[in-house]
């Protein structure tokens, strides 16, 4: 269902609207209401959207960056063996260098923060960044990383469609932040983009594994993963979680209710919107019940169940 069909249904039916007179302000906080909620499901629902997907990594590349749609990764393997899971507490028992060695991909330390941009630049160079929407004129972004070998930053400023280069010349990238925006930033090396920024998100965020042993040869790994949270940003877009609809059309109508004050309709519809979510998670998880896959209970692996979700209907 599309991000148009479910407000103004949803507006319709809680009586705030007609279909085809729905105010502005109107429209644009039942769309907050809606990512909102949107969100909070996406967040203790299993298996979103997942699939095998692949990614190349080079010769001694201790790090493999994923690209920005992926959420939590469920597998990884190269094309004649599967790579396992590590944590801090088996990493700890390690020999020291074990980072240093190189070969077949035996490991990967999952705990790892996230990775800025998707792709590090070449050589020294100035960081250029630009946005999709015009818009996009007063707003600043912060580059952060290595200078000459010195952790420094760098406010550039944009400039709409226009894109803007900084003075400094960075080698590596450990962080870039930005004001919200209307559109979605790209951050450039001269014209090759390194990576992107969404309008609503507040900084560059690439989930990354560390790989042992390095790979001593470029080669391509073979990875099932669940996608990251995509707001509904235009009448077009639709829900992602085809099982969740029900619920998440509950959850907004909740919202809806309570802020036209009538929180006997809000809290009906909120607890339906609770059960339908149990039944859409009972459902994958019962589903699930027939893989002998296993994942650690931490990290970008931790594990999102029904009695998490039914615990959390409250803050729906």
């Amino acid at each position: 269902m599309r991000r148009l069909d479910i407000i103004n249904q949803a507006v319709a039916k809680a009586g705030l609207a007609d279909i085809d007179n729905i105010p502005t302000n109107l429209n644009t906080l039942a769309i907050a209401f809606l990512n909102r909620v949107y969100e909070n499901v996406w967040n203790v629902y299993p298996f979103r959207d997942e699939k095998v997907v692949t990614s190349t990594i080079s010769a001694s590349s201790q790090d493999l960056v994923f690209p920005q749609e992926v959420d939590t990764l469920r597998a990884l393997r190269s094309a004649t063996n599967p790579i396992t899971p590590i944590g801090e507490l088996t990493m700890s028992r390690f020999a020291p260098g074990m980072f240093d060695d190189t070969g077949a991909n035996v490991y990967y330390f999952y705990n790892m923060p996230d990775s800025p941009v998707l792709t590090q630049p070449s050589a020294a160079t100035a960081i250029t960044i630009v946005s999709d929407d015009t818009n996009d004129t007063t707003q600043t972004v912060r580059i952060f990383g290595l200078v000459g070998g010195l952790e420094t930053f760098e406010d550039i400023s944009l400039n709409g469609l226009t894109p803007v280069a900084g003075s400094l010349l960075f080698t590596e990238l450990k962080s870039i932040s930005k004001d919200l925006t209307t559109g979605r930033i790209s951050i450039k090396e001269s014209t090759t983009t390194l990576g992107t920024i969404p309008g609503w998100d507040y900084k560059g965020a690439y989930r990354k594994v560390r790989l042992n042993p390095s790979p001593s040869a470029a080669e391509t790994l073979y990875f099932e993963a669940t996608r990251r949270f995509l707001r509904l940003t235009s009448d077009s877009d639709t829900l992602l979680l085809g099982k969740a609809g029900a619920a998440i059309f509950s959850l907004l109508m909740a919202e809806l209710h309570e802020y036209n004050k009538d929180y006997g309709a809000g809290t009906t519809e909120r607890q339906r919107g609770g059960s339908l979510l149990t039944l859409a998670i009972d459902v994958e998880e019962d589903k699930d019940s027939e893989d002998n896959r296993s994942f650690p209970d931490e990290g970008m692996h931790g594990t999102r169940t029904s009695e998490y979700a039914e615990s959390q209907h409250k803050t729906f």
